[in-house]
């Protein structure tokens, strides 16, 4: 039995040739760009985190500059929240409560 696509792909045809020339060309060109797109959003994700991460030490020392130690149930929490807003909220909180009584963390904000 012939299996055209073995045919084509053996031929060696000016335009059978010149075809997988262009055809070979676009899934690279296709596969590098999906590469790079790749490493974009594994750069951006990155930063995220580095700067969540960030925020979420400042907000500690902070905590612990002001009020001494502080749980370390409290501290975990802190390091889990990965939303950068809900950090910078908690970051403004914790500048202007005056005891640790006052931070209340709420939504966590997990993402």
């Amino acid at each position: 039995m012939l299996d055209i696509a073995s045919i084509l792909e053996k031929s060696q045809d000016p335009s059978f040739v010149r075809f997988r020339e262009c055809r070979d060309s676009l899934l690279n060109k296709g596969k590098e760009a999906g590469i790079a797109e790749g490493k974009k959003e594994g750069i951006a994700e990155g930063i995220a985190k580095g700067k969540a991460e960030g925020i979420a030490q400042g907000i500690v020392k902070i905590l612990v500059k002001r009020f001494g130690d502080i749980p370390d149930q409290l501290k975990n929490q802190i390091h889990n929240i990965k939303d950068i807003a809900i950090l910078d909220q908690l970051l403004d909180l914790c500048l202007s409560i005056n005891s640790l009584d006052e931070f209340h963390i709420s939504g966590e904000g997990k993402k």
